[in-house]
């Protein structure tokens, strides 16, 4: 019996398959606290104009920390979120308007913060460090990367009751499906 919340499990993963996650063993969770630390120690080496005015330059720090965390939350990758913006961006560069000029800026800003996004999982990686976000992020990863530590999973944990279901989000959805497998009915919820 094994019993965790679904970060607490997903950190659980990754400190038992961190090789595999291509983590470190003395990776480290950074609270969100000390994330902005972190990030406003490296906040001129992000790709930030935009998002990084002169007279408070850490001024958007906290807004592009939680759209990166409810990226995360989404299983949505930086790349993901570009390719839309880059979209978005040549739908409006063909036309005119308040609504196309409306549409550029939101698409510019989307742009920058997917570099953002980026740049911070880039500067995690490098310094050994996970967000709260990532234990679940990272673990769906590992799981869809290595089919054989999703099939150890499921022959460890046949059996999954999820407390709380209606608070679940879209990644922890997905974590549920790639540890329960196709065609097993084996999952409870509450």
């Amino acid at each position: 019996t094994f019993i965790a919340t679904f970060h607490a499990f997903g950190d659980r993963m990754l400190r038992e398959h961190g090789f595999a996650a291509s983590l470190p063993a003395d990776f480290r969770v950074l609270s969100r606290a000390d994330e902005m630390v972190f990030l406003r120690e490296r906040l001129f080496s992000l790709p930030l104009a935009r998002f990084r005015p002169l007279g408070d330059p850490g001024r958007h720090l906290p807004a592009l920390v939680e759209f990166a965390s409810r990226a995360k939350d989404e299983d949505v990758a930086p790349s993901d979120i570009l390719a839309f913006a880059e979209d978005q961006l040549r739908k409006a560069t063909g036309t005119v308007g308040d609504e196309a000029g409306a549409l550029r800026e939101q698409s510019l800003d989307l742009i920058e913060a997917a570099a953002f996004f980026e740049a911070q999982q880039a500067a995690l990686s490098a310094s050994a460090l996970v967000d709260f976000g990532d234990q679940i992020h990272l673990t769906l990863k590992l799981l869809r990367q290595r089919p054989d530590v999703a099939l150890a999973l499921r022959k460890r944990f046949r059996y999954i009751l999820v407390d709380e279901f209606q608070d679940t989000n879209h990644a922890q959805l997905e974590l549920i499906r790639l540890i329960a497998g196709e065609g097993r009915p084996n999952i409870t919820v509450v």
